[in-house]
């Protein structure tokens, strides 16, 4: 008998992940460069930058990556044991990296476009959208300077490896996602809610 997947609920999302102007409505408009300017939020001032503006869609595989991360994510330590692992945590690009663990999680590209509210997650277009999706985020950066601490660091959004065949994927997401996901302060998103919503505008005021 085939083991049925657990299909997430919800995702647990880090409040400053919902800054106005990471994610915006993008449907037909030309992308532009991201640019969210330093905004202090409790102890911390962060900014987020990247050569392409992510949109609701990004916004959708970043909350179905939290919402796997969830049920059974694996976490990478500061110096990994394993080759994957080591080049997650180099991917991410960690300026000033203070070791805090990170996150990471073996999936599919499919099962993470089904918790993002695909209809057709087998679909040519379906999987070069989630290709060119990861690959924005990867390249957006966060930058996190904490007053309390005296930290001041950047790192990607999320990295990640897959296989172009088989569609197997890694991912692993930035210490603040890690901390949301893992136990520190967090917002809960109803996946179910949100892929009932039509348009960005509406995914965007449900996050």
């Amino acid at each position: 008998m085939t083991q049925q997947r657990i299909k997430p609920a919800y995702a647990k999302f880090d409040p400053a992940h919902v800054f106005d102007g990471l994610f915006v409505p993008t449907k037909g408009k030309k992308r532009g460069r991201l640019y969210v300017p330093p905004r202090r939020f409790g102890d911390s001032e962060i900014s987020f930058q990247g050569f392409e503006q992510l949109g609701a869609d990004d916004q959708s595989i970043l909350l179905a990556v939290s919402a796997q991360l969830g049920i059974d994510g694996l976490m990478i330590e500061a110096k990994p044991p394993g080759e994957i692992g080591q080049q997650l945590r180099l991917a991410l690009d960690f300026d000033n990296d203070d070791g805090r663990p990170l996150k990471t999680k073996k999936t599919s590209l499919r099962s993470l476009l089904i918790d993002a509210g695909y209809d057709d997650p087998e679909s040519g277009a379906a999987l070069a959208r989630i290709k060119e999706s990861l690959n924005r985020m990867g390249n957006a950066q966060i930058r996190e300077i904490n007053h309390a601490t005296g930290w001041d660091y950047r790192c990607n959004l999320l990295s990640s490896r897959f296989n172009h065949k088989t569609g197997e994927i890694f991912v692993a997401v930035n210490p603040r996602l890690t901390g949301a996901v893992f136990r520190e302060q967090h917002v809960k998103v109803s996946l179910f809610e949100r892929n009932e919503l039509e348009s960005e505008a509406a995914k965007l005021l449900h996050c």
